[in-house]
This record gives C-alpha cells, sequence and structure tokens, in this order.
C-alpha cells in the first residue's frame, strides 16, 4: 500500500478494534482483542517510525501487558515488543521532538519495574529486543555507558554469586544457586546475539569469573560420575550444572562469531578459553563431554582463520583422538558431537590448512581415518562433510609441494587399495565429476568388502532421474487443457 491508504487503513481497524473491546465483557474477549490489536501493530512498522507518539504509546501499552497474567498475554507482550525494537530501533535512541531524553534511557532507568512478572524465559526476549536498540548506536561511549546500565541487573546478581563461591566454592552445589548462573548466561547469550561486538565490554567483565565457574561445575559432574556412575548426568542438578556449561560455550561462539577483531580475539579470548575446556573435554567421561566445545572451537576457526592456526595441535590433541573414539563404534551414539567433530575438521581444513603439517604422523593418520570414518556415514550432513570433493580438492591442491611427501606417508599406510585411491585422489582433483566417481568407486570397495548396502551412494544418479521423469509428466500434463489447477500453471501461460 501506498503510506496515505496505509495509514487510513490501520486507523480504521486500530479504531474499530478499539470500540470491539469497549463493547466487550470479560478477561478473555479483552485480551483476544488486545493480542489482536498488538499483531496488527506489530505488522506496520513503517506507521509506527513515522508516528512517534503512535510507537511509544504502544510500546508503554506493551510494557502494561507484561504484567497481566492472562494466560498468553505476557508472551504476546514481549513477542511484539522484539519485533518492533528490530524494525523500528534508531528511534528509541534518539531524542524525539518533545522528549527530553531518547527513550531507551526511560527503558533502562525502569528495566527493574517492566520486567518483575516476567518469566525466564520472557526476560530473555526483553533483554534481547533492548539490545537490537544499543545495537544500533553508534556512538561508542555512550553505547558503553548504556550496555553498563542494560546489564546492571543480572550482574549484581552475578557478582553476589561469584562473591560467595570465592568464599564457599560448595555454593555451587546449591540447585537454585546453579539455575540462577543458567539463567544470567541465558539473558547474556541473548543480549549478545542482538548488541553484536561491542557487547564485548559485558563478556570482558564476567569472562574469568565465568570460565572459572565452568571449571568448578566440571569438577563437581565429574566428582558425582566416578561416585553414582554415569546415570546422575539425568539428575537435575547435574543437568542444571551442564546447562550452565553449554550456555557459557553458547556466550563466546556467539561474540566471537559477531566480533570484529580477530587478533584482540586471538590473543585475549582463546587463551583463557582453551584452558579451561579442553583438558576438561579430554579427561571426562563420553557421556559429560559437551559437544558444544566442538563446535565452538569450529565457530572460532571459522571466525579467525590464520589467527588460530598455532593452536590447532592442542586444539587436536585435547578433542580429537577421545571423540573419534565415542563416534566410531557405530553410525548412531553422539550424533551431535559427530556432528560438531566433522564440522571442525572442515573447519579447520577450510582456514587452517598448514596446521595439518605440523601436527604428529600418528595424528595426522587419525585426521584421515576420521574423513575416511565420514564417508561411510549414514547420516547424510556427516557424509556430506566428510566427502565434500571441495574440501578433498582443496586438500589435495594446497599440498602443493608437500604432495609428495604425503602420498608417500598415506601410501605406507594401507593396503593396495588405498594406494590406488590415494593416487586418484591427487590426480583427478582438477575434474570434480571424476573425482566424484572415483571416491564413489572407493567406497563401494569398501561396503562391498564389509558386506554394506551400496545403494545410498548411488542416490544422486537416482534423485535426477527421479526429477527428470517428474519434469517429462508435469510437461505432457500441461499440454492438455483442465489437467493442472489453475495456480500450478506458470503464470507467463496465464494470459
Amino acid at each position: 500500500m501506498h503510506e496515505e491508504d496505509e495509514k487510513r487503513f490501520l486507523v480504521t481497524v486500530i479504531k474499530d478494534l478499539l470500540g470491539l473491546c469497549e463493547q466487550k465483557r470479560g478477561k478473555d474477549n479483552k485480551a483476544i482483542i488486545a493480542s489482536n490489536i498488538m499483531y496488527i501493530v506489530g505488522q506496520y512498522p513503517r506507521f509506527l517510525r513515522a508516528h512517534w507518539k503512535f510507537l511509544k504509546t504502544v510500546v508503554n501499552k506493551l510494557f502494561e501487558f507484561m504484567h497481566e497474567t492472562h494466560d498468553g498475554v505476557q508472551d504476546m507482550a514481549c513477542d511484539t515488543f522484539i519485533k518492533i525494537a528490530q524494525k523500528c530501533r534508531r528511534h528509541f535512541i534518539q531524542v524525539q521532538v518533545g522528549e527530553v531524553m531518547p527513550f531507551i534511557d526511560e527503558i533502562l532507568n525502569n528495566i527493574n519495574t517492566i520486567i518483575c512478572d516476567l518469566q525466564p524465559q520472557q526476560v530473555h526476549t526483553f533483554y534481547e529486543a533492548v539490545g537490537y536498540m544499543i545495537g544500533a548506536q553508534t556512538d561508542q561511549a555512550v553505547q558503553e555507558h548504556l550496555i553498563e546500565k542494560y546489564m546492571l541487573l543480572p550482574n549484581q546478581v552475578w557478582d553476589s554469586i561469584i562473591q560467595q563461591a570465592t568464599k564457599n566454592v560448595d555454593i555451587l552445589k546449591d540447585p537454585e544457586t546453579v539455575k540462577q548462573l543458567g539463567s544470567i548466561l541465558k539473558t547474556n547469550v541473548r543480549a549478545c546475539k542482538a548488541v553484536g561486538h561491542p557487547f564485548v565490554i559485558q563478556l570482558g567483565r564476567i569472562y574469568l569469573d565465568m570460565l572459572n565457574v565452568y571449571k568448578c561445575l566440571s569438577e563437581n559432574i565429574s566428582a558425582a560420575i566416578q561416585t553414582n556412575g554415569e546415570m546422575v548426568t539425568k539428575q537435575p542438578l547435574i543437568r542444571s550444572m551442564r546447562t550452565v556449561k553449554r550456555e557459557t560455550l553458547k556466550l563466546i561462539s556467539g561474540w566471537v562469531s559477531r566480533s570484529n577483531d580477530p587478533q584482540m580475539v586471538g590473543e585475549n579470548f582463546v587463551p583463557p578459553l582453551l584452558d579451561a575446556v579442553l583438558i576438561d573435554y579430554q579427561r571426562n567421561v563420553p557421556a559429560a563431554r559437551e559437544p558444544e566445545v566442538l563446535s565452538t572451537m569450529a565457530t572460532i576457526v571459522n571466525k579467525l582463520g590464520g589467527h588460530i592456526t598455532s593452536e590447532i595441535p592442542q586444539i587436536f590433541d585435547a578433542v580429537f583422538e577421545c571423540t573419534l573414539n565415542m563416534i566410531n563404534k557405530n553410525f548412531e551414539e553422539y550424533p551431535e558431537h559427530r556432528t560438531h567433530f566433522f564440522y571442525l575438521l572442515q573447519a579447520v581444513n577450510s582456514h587452517c590448512f598448514p596446521a595439518f603439517l605440523a601436527i604428529p604422523p600418528a595424528q595426522f593418520k587419525l585426521v584421515l581415518d576420521s574423513i575416511i570414518w565420514a564417508f561411510k556415514h549414514t547420516m547424510r550432513n556427516v557424509a556430506d562433510t566428510g566427502a565434500e570433493p571441495h574440501a578433498l580438492t582443496q586438500t589435495s591442491s594446497l599440498l602443493s609441494s608437500n604432495v609428495l611427501k604425503v602420498s608417500a606417508f598415506v601410501l605406507d599406510l594401507s593396503s593396495a587399495q588405498v594406494k590406488v585411491f590415494v593416487t586418484g585422489l591427487f590426480s583427478l582433483n582438477q575434474d570434480i565429476p571424476a573425482f566424484k566417481e572415483h571416491l564413489r568407486d572407493f567406497l563401494v570397495q569398501i561396503k562391498e568388502f564389509a558386506g554394506e548396502d551400496t545403494s545410498d551412494l548411488f542416490l544422486e544418479e537416482r534423485e535426477a532421474s527421479l526429477r527428470q521423469a517428474q519434469e517429462e509428466k508435469h510437461k505432457i500434463q500441461m499440454s492438455v487443457p483442465g489437467i493442472l489447477n489453475p495456480h500450478e500453471i506458470p503464470e507467463e501461460m496465464c494470459d
């Protein structure tokens, strides 16, 4: 619609709904109409951006609804608020006509009152919404001041727990305390998602304490497993502890993926992280290893590239063999570890390839074994990651002067079959169809030898022939009037 038409339409609809709200009795009816109004308002950001007073009234009304415990109203208020915050973010950080301060300051001054009746999940949504406004502020000093005010409440609770833990570490075994830590970290995760790189000021404030909590909870989990066996991982307290660990990793990887200074990240944030999570991952029993460790490492490698190459041997040393031992017994167990493991391998291959040449021969053999292991997977995403022609082509072309050395190394590994396979990889790396065919021949041989079904290796051809048959059928149908529904006929044939 043209802006004027949109305005007339919207004003009419809202007036009618407000009139309906006056006529109807009962909280159920009024709540439904209020939800309708807020839903519609959230669909027209252009109107909101053009009418500040109306936008402010709507947001204040949403804050009122955040105290309304009638079923569904608080969720509706938070969902509409985040939608409006994303679409109108800059309007909240500017001083509008007739105002003495940007509306973001009013929100931050009253944040405690606004969110006091919300459930934790709704608080996290609220924080993400406000984060989009703060992320739109381009003046760094103003933005830093906003972030400090914004995170004041969660930081007060966080500081209090850290102070108690410093005096008595057993506080980190208290179910309510651990739950609070998880909720605070979830708030940080959502805030970071919205604010982006500038969230570094908040992350830096809690970073080392957060990693110490991570280590401490890891020890608690390990001790519980040693005493009571792996079944203890299903207990609520242990699950809460693992939530804290996972949210810590999610916060770090979320921030790293949005950061814009790889050198600063590599120098300041990566070393303490590796120190806290790698040895813990390696020492833990498989059931207590967080798959997010692998996905966080993959995110860091993808984002930092060459800045992290020197750390790859340390990362591989801690996570490689122990993860491979978890996933090489069969194709089904530990699906998350399985997927993240191969994404990590792919990230290193894409961004830090020289690291492969720096690792000891035994580890290099593990890398090759794991790629061949990936080919055999029934999980499509894992098999595709392992057998991605681009990745292997890159592997063979990047080797350049090391081709002969690596070829010779691999050729010593096993049978004549592998020798033919490896020679082919290096010979055919410029001809992708031939490369894929060579790869598949090798996989057919492996599967036939193991007595496995090889039909999945021909899936691509089957899909192509089915597609072709479908297209032929469609052409015939289009040529006979009346067979196809009108909406199935291409637009150009409707004239």
